[in-house]
C-alpha cells in the first residue's frame, strides 16, 4: 500500500484481529524480495505493487477465492482482503490485471519466488542434517482425453493398471506432520521419475544438509545410489524388481585378479561391450565364436544367440544395498516416505491448460502452502 493510509483503510485496519489467520500468513514471510525480481514499471500504467498482486494470487489456493474473476470481486468489496494484500480500498486490480501480471512475471520468476520462500521456511526450521523423501504425483490435465485441448500434456502411468493424461509433479520434502518441500520439478506425464532424483537432491543440498534420502522403487538405479554415496547421504531406496531381469548373480561367476570372467562351466567369457545407460558390462559365452562342447549348453542356451552375462559397473554397491534393505533400520526409516503422500494431497484440480500455465499454477499453490507452514509452525 503506497503512501499514507486513507480514512477507509485506517478503519479497516482497526477491525482486523491480531489472530487473523491470513494476517499471520502474510506477516510470517518477507515478500519484499519480489520487488527486486519484478519492477513495478514492468506492470503497466496501473503500477500495482507486485508484492500485493502476488499476495492476492495466493488467496485462491488459500480458499479465499475460487478464480481470478472471483478474486477481483472479493478484493473490490472485501476491505479485509484488500488491506491485507496491500491495496487501498476501492483501488484494486481487475481480473485481467492478474492475467497480465502472470504473463509478464513468467515461469522462471514464479519458480524463483517459490525457491526463495522455501529457503525462508527452511531457515525458520533451524540447522542440522535432515531426512529427505523423494517422489512424484500425477496432475490430471484440464482437457478432453479423447480429443485433447492441452497439447503439452502427455499420457503417463500411475501403476501397472492405471494411466492418466496430464503432468507430473516431482518433489523432495522433509518428512514431518506437515511436510516441508525443498525442491520441485514439473514435467509432462510420461517423464521417468528416476532421472529427477539427482536434480532434486542437488537443489536441496544448496539449502539444507541432508543425511538420508528416501525413495520408492522407481528411483532404484545404481547411478542414484552412487550419487548419494558420493554426497555422503545414506540412500533408503526400495528395490525395483525390473532391475533383477537379465541380471547375473556374481556368485555364479569367477572374476580373476586380472579381470577375466569365467562362467559356471569354467569357460572364459567374451567381453561384449559396455551399456552406458544401464551402467553395466556385457559378456557372452565363448561358444558363440568357437566350436566346442559344453555340458551346460542345453540348460544355458536359449535359441541361437546364447547366454549373456551382465556385471554392473557398481556391482559392489549393488550387493551392499541388497544387504542394507534387509535390515530393521532400512524398514523403519523407509516408512517415513509416507509423509510425501500427505504433501501430494494438496488440491490438484486445475482449470488451466499448457505447460507454462500449469507450472505457474503449481508454483502459486506451493507458495501458499509454504507461507502457511511458516505461519503455523512445522510438524
Amino acid at each position: 500500500m503506497k503512501g499514507q493510509l486513507s480514512f477507509a483503510d485506517w478503519i479497516i485496519s482497526q477491525n482486523i484481529s491480531k489472530d487473523d489467520p491470513l494476517a499471520k500468513i502474510f506477516s510470517s514471510i518477507d515478500f519484499s524480495f519480489i520487488r527486486k525480481l519484478i519492477p513495478e514499471s514492468s506492470l503497466g500504467r496501473e503500477g500495482f505493487d507486485p508484492v500485493s498482486l502476488f499476495k492476492a494470487l495466493l488467496l485462491i489456493p488459500l480458499g479465499e477465492a475460487r478464480s481470478q474473476r472471483h478474486l477481483a470481486r472479493k478484493l473490490r468489496f472485501d476491505g479485509r482482503l484488500s488491506y491485507l494484500c496491500g491495496f487501498s480500498y476501492g483501488k484494486t486490480p481487475s481480473h485481467n490485471t492478474f492475467t497480465v501480471f502472470k504473463k509478464r512475471v513468467g515461469v522462471k520468476r514464479f519458480k524463483e519466488i517459490l525457491e526463495t520462500l522455501i529457503s525462508q521456511a527452511l531457515a525458520c526450521k533451524g540447522k542440522g542434517k535432515t531426512s529427505l523423501a523423494i517422489d512424484s504425483t500425477h496432475i490430471t490435465a484440464h482437457s478432453n482425453q479423447k480429443s485433447p485441448s492441452d497439447k503439452d500434456a502427455r499420457w503417463g502411468v500411475k501403476d501397472e493398471n492405471t494411466f492418466f493424461f496430464g503432468y507430473k509433479l516431482h518433489a523432495s520434502v522433509i518428512p514431518s506432520n506437515f511436510p516441508i518441500p525443498t525442491s520441485v520439478e514439473i514435467t509432462s506425464g510420461e517423464a521417468y521419475d528416476g532421472r529427477f532424483y539427482k536434480p532434486l537432491l542437488k537443489n536441496t543440498l544448496e539449502k539444507v544438509p541432508v543425511s538420508r534420502a528416501i525413495a520408492d522403487a522407481g528411483y532404484d538405479s545404481l547411478a542414484n545410489i552412487s550419487f548419494s554415496e558420493k554426497e555422503k547421504i545414506q540412500p533408503f531406496i526400495a528395490s525395483n524388481p525390473r532391475n533383477s531381469k537379465n541380471s547375473t548373480l556374481l556368485s555364479q561367476l569367477t572374476i580373476t585378479p586380472e579381470g577375466e570372467v569365467f562362467c559356471p562351466a569354467g569357460k572364459k567369457l567374451i567381453y561384449w561391450g559396455k551399456e552406458k545407460k544401464r551402467e553395466r558390462m556385457k559378456f557372452r559365452c565363448p561358444l558363440i565364436r568357437e566350436k566346442g562342447h559344453c555340458l551346460f549348453k542345453s540348460s544355458c542356451w536359449k535359441g541361437k544367440y546364447g547366454k549373456s552375462f551382465y556385471i554392473s559397473t557398481h556391482h559392489r554397491l549393488s550387493e551392499k544395498m541388497k544387504l542394507f534393505r534387509a535390515t530393521k533400520r532400512f524398514k523403519k526409516v523407509y516408512k517415513k516416505r509416507q509423509a510425501i503422500e500427505r504433501f501430494f494431497s494438496l488440491e490438484k484440480k486445475m482449470r488451466v491448460r499448457g505447460a507454462e500455465r500449469v507450472r505457474i499454477y503449481v508454483y502459486i499453490v506451493l507458495s501458499a502452502y509454504v507461507a502457511s507452514l511458516a505461519a503455523h509452525g512445522f510438524g
